[in-house]
């Protein structure tokens, strides 16, 4: 399972008489496994680090910390539980769901991608992470719906939308009296809507729209058909991620030309006083960082007080700054979520040269 050689992170720790990891850390009298323990016995960077009776109380933390300051000793540890604790994972003893999503938040921070990149570019690992755990929420694996499509449609990988959805929908695993395709297709249409799309390709439109229509019940039909028509919009659009939709705000001139939608990135790192008074409608500026220590191409993104906000996206921010060159460049939001700390704006051009 594993692409690279982790061999530095683990201790040495040969089955013994042939006994598999899972069956040594199986605790018969209360019907569990102890995986915990496994991993502090396992992995020299948790017991270094950490009190066993911490690993064994708090696991979760545990592995966020060490993947915060370590990614690859962080994925081996999710990794190694993967491969030698199954039964663990769909008993839900052990949530892979809870463990993903703390690594999401982590790369957030960093504006990063790992945990989702992996699970992409490992079909198998998917299948486990979204076929089998018995997730901690009951209503499907949160991460999913709030991560992992946005990631694909970046990845403008239809076949795997639609094969992810799939395997999750029939995980066997999940309380299907709680767990229903109504909440799945409404969970996945709202997160594509707070990440910033506007538009999908008419393929996945389709495909939403004939899951919708399975679920059978009209109230239900009606309610998602709205939610999807109103939040994805996929009429006439030509990619699955389109970075040119129709704007969703209005110039401060009308002769202001439209550019593109953009997520703003780092609005985590945003305080909860500034990013509460963010409002659809507001102006925001653009102030380029060519002494940037990470990209001298960097683009800072401000409120009109002079609050920072975050950055344009890295891969968006050179083209930007031409246009702000040749013509000046302003932004106005068309989202916001203190939740999830998300900004959406629209990139507005300025009808005359400056």
């Amino acid at each position: 399972m594993y692409d690279e050689d982790f061999s530095d992170f683990c201790g040495d720790f040969a089955d013994s008489d042939g006994d598999s990891v899972a069956k040594r850390y199986y605790d018969r009298y209360r019907n569990t496994y102890r995986v915990e323990t496994a991993i502090y016995d396992r992995f020299p960077i948790v017991s270094r680090n950490f009190e066993r009776r911490e690993v064994e109380i708090n696991i979760y933390p545990v592995i966020y910390k060490v993947y915060c300051d370590d990614r690859n000793a962080g994925m081996q540890i999710l990794l190694w539980i993967v491969e030698h604790f199954q039964a663990a994972i769909c008993k839900g003893i052990f949530h892979t769901d809870h463990t993903i999503s703390e690594m999401i938040c982590c790369d957030k921070k960093t504006e990063s991608d790992v945990i989702l990149k992996y699970i992409y570019e490992h079909p198998e690992f998917e299948k486990i992470v979204l076929g089998m755990q018995s997730d901690a929420s009951k209503t499907g694996i949160p991460w999913y719906c709030r991560d992992y499509v946005y990631y694909l449609c970046k990845q403008q990988d239809l076949e795997r939308i639609q094969s992810s959805y799939r395997t999750l929908l029939n995980n066997p695993n999940l309380d299907k009296k709680e767990f229903q395709k109504a909440i799945l297709l409404n969970h996945t249409i709202f997160y594509l809507k707070l990440n910033g799309v506007r538009r999908v390709n008419k393929k996945l439109y389709d495909f939403f729209k004939l899951e919708i229509a399975s679920i059978g019940i009209p109230v239900k039909i009606d309610y998602l058909m709205g939610k999807l028509n109103f939040e994805v919009q996929s009429e006439a659009a030509k990619e699955v991620y389109d970075d040119s939709p129709n704007p969703a705000t209005s110039p401060e001139n009308k002769d202001d030309i439209f550019n593109q939608t953009l997520k703003v990135m780092g609005v985590w790192y945003v305080d909860d006083e500034i990013l509460e008074r963010v409002s659809v409608g507001d102006k925001v500026t653009f102030v380029p960082e060519p002494e940037n220590e990470y990209d001298k191409n960097a683009v800072l993104v401000q409120d009109a007080k002079g609050n920072k906000l975050g950055y344009i996206p890295r891969q968006k921010n050179r083209q930007l700054l031409f246009d702000m060159a040749a013509f000046g460049a302003y932004g106005v939001v068309n989202f916001t979520g203190s939740i999830e700390k998300s900004i959406v704006i629209d990139v507005w051009l300025q009808a005359k040269k400056k």
